[in-house]
């Protein structure tokens, strides 16, 4: 009996674990440039695709930063679920869901783009 329930736990942490490292958020520099322009994002956010878990829109920095499930989502596909609500987006950052994303201009993200991608868990 104790080793079922040893087992059973086990198995448990294990998938717990493996739904972790499917959460990736992208940091996006956006055209955005007003509040109705963060609403439009925030109120279609299923325009997105599948698997977001969360969407932060800054203004200011003109981003837009989505938590997402790997196995339902991509870069690719959040960019052109972007692209129809009419923001045009370059994915500049990933971040692991426990930082709080930097303000990215769209120099900075030129510069991003043209290497690797970059941990901004690092910096932090």
């Amino acid at each position: 009996m104790i080793a079922l329930l040893i087992s059973l736990g086990l198995g448990w942490a294990t998938a717990r674990d493996t739904k972790v490292e499917d959460v990736k958020t992208t940091v996006f520099v956006t055209d955005i440039h007003c509040e109705s322009c963060s609403t439009k994002i925030m109120n279609n956010v299923p325009a997105l695709g599948k698997g977001i878990k969360d969407v932060v829109v800054s203004v200011a920095d003109k981003t837009v930063a989505v938590t997402y499930y790997t196995s339902k989502n991509s870069d690719e596909k959040i960019v052109k679920g972007l692209r129809s609500l009419h923001v045009e987006a370059t994915p500049v950052a990933q971040c692991k869901p426990c930082c709080i994303v930097p303000p990215v201009t769209p120099e900075q993200a030129q510069k991003m783009n043209a290497g690797p991608q970059t941990d901004c868990c690092k910096d932090n």
